[in-house]
């Protein structure tokens, strides 16, 4: 009998390894969408990508995770991150980059993350960033506008107006959620 129940959890990790591996590849896929990515750059193409705060614009991404419940300012249990939250959260800043990426790629990530932990010694590898969002009422507030599936900078009286609200998302994960992926 405990045999048996060490099978069925043998076969039940599996699963969830396997389930965990197919997520992940559909999203990088997501994230490399280029059709998907050639449609946003047109979209954003009339904004002054310079006066986007930090960088990262959250209606630029490919948002693969829900962005506001990982704010930091609570912890519940709908903002656990394990190995897929910590890959997918990644995944969505870096698709917000709206020039220069912010870290070079998600895997180099988690191939330094394991290499640097061991059965005496836990890595923890965190994130923390600030990003821009358009603000929900900047369309209605003259903000900004939107014509023929384009977002455009606005003005009024020649002084630009902000959009732009700042959010932060931040997690963490430790090594032994990277384990499961290197057995």
């Amino acid at each position: 009998m405990n045999s048996m129940k060490k099978k069925i959890e043998k076969l039940v990790l599996l699963f969830i390894c396997l389930f965990c591996s197919i997520s992940m590849l559909y999203a990088q896929n997501v994230e490399e969408n280029q059709e998907v990515r050639s449609y946003l750059d047109g979209m954003f193409q009339n904004l002054n990508k310079s006066k986007v705060p930090h960088g990262l614009l959250r209606d630029y991404a490919f948002e693969l995770v829900n962005l506001d419940r990982f704010t930091g300012d609570q912890l519940e249990k709908n903002n656990y991150v394990d190995r897929q939250i910590y890959e997918l959260l990644l995944r969505t800043i870096r698709s917000s980059a709206i020039s220069t990426k912010p870290f070079d790629n998600v895997e180099n990530i988690f191939t330094k993350q394991y290499s640097l932990g061991n059965k005496k010694t836990v890595s923890i590898s965190g994130m923390v960033y600030q990003y821009s969002a358009i603000r929900a009422d900047a369309l209605t507030s003259g903000l900004i506008k939107y014509k023929g599936d384009k977002v455009y900078d606005n003005t009024k009286n020649g002084i630009w107006q902000n959009p732009y609200e700042t959010k932060y998302v931040i997690g963490f994960c430790d090594r032994t959620a990277f384990s499961l992926v290197h057995l």
